[in-house]
This record gives C-alpha cells, structure tokens and sequence, in this order.
C-alpha cells in the first residue's frame, strides 16, 4: 500500500498571480530538495490533470482562477484523503505539504467539470 504523510498547510491571498495550465506536469525539486507542484482549480477542475513527482518532499500550492463552485484539492489514497486545502476562493492560494511514497494517487477538486486527476509518484531509485 502507497502512502504519504501530511506535513503542514499554509495559506496567503496572491490576488493577479498568473498561472500556466496544461493537462500533464512532471515535478522537479528545488535547490532545498522539496518539489514544488503548482495546481490551479476552476470552475473546470484541476490543472494539471495529470502529475507525475518523484518520492521524497513535496509542496502543492493551489491557486484558484475565478471558481465558486471548485474550492478545494485533495489527493487521495483509495477513498482516504491524505492532503487537502479547502477554502480556496477566488485569488487566494493555499498550500500542503507531503512526504511522497511511489505509487498512484487520485487528485480530486469537486464540483469542476473534470473532478479526477492522477497524481503518480515514481521512486528516485533508478
């Protein structure tokens, strides 16, 4: 069984920050190891639908481009959320902390036109 391990949560209001939105991301770690995966929702899901990380230290920001409906990210373990931010309203972002394990998660934002998406996360073995 895959796990992950919730670290922390933060949040700030980043009102006019522009985000780039593709359906697919890899995820590379910074200078102080831990990887930076950037999420934007909307009244049509989750950007990027798909993430592929490496194990190891992970930070999601969540930015929310002008939903009302889609306020929230979780990633899930079969039914079992293990991270989440809810509460994103429009120009505000929010941020989660993750210790990745390799395996295959759900990202879920409700109420978006696409609510799933795929986190895979692969070992740094290799």
């Amino acid at each position: 069984m895959a796990s992950l391990v919730l670290v922390g949560v933060s949040c700030s209001s980043e009102e006019g920050r522009e985000r780039g939105s593709g359906t697919s991301s890899s995820v590379e770690a910074g200078a102080d190891g831990v990887q930076q995966i950037e999420v934007t929702i909307s009244d049509a899901g989750c950007e990027p639908q798909t993430i592929v990380a490496n194990e190891g230290p992970a930070r999601f920001t969540v930015h929310n481009d002008g939903s009302s409906a889609v306020t929230e990210f979780e990633v899930l373990d079969g039914g079992r959320i293990i991270g989440e931010v809810e509460n994103v309203f429009p120009g505000v972002e929010k941020a989660f902390s993750l210790t990745l394990q390799p395996g295959t998660f759900v990202t879920y934002c409700p109420n978006g036109d696409v609510e799933r998406g795929t986190l895979e996360v692969v070992s740094g073995a290799g």
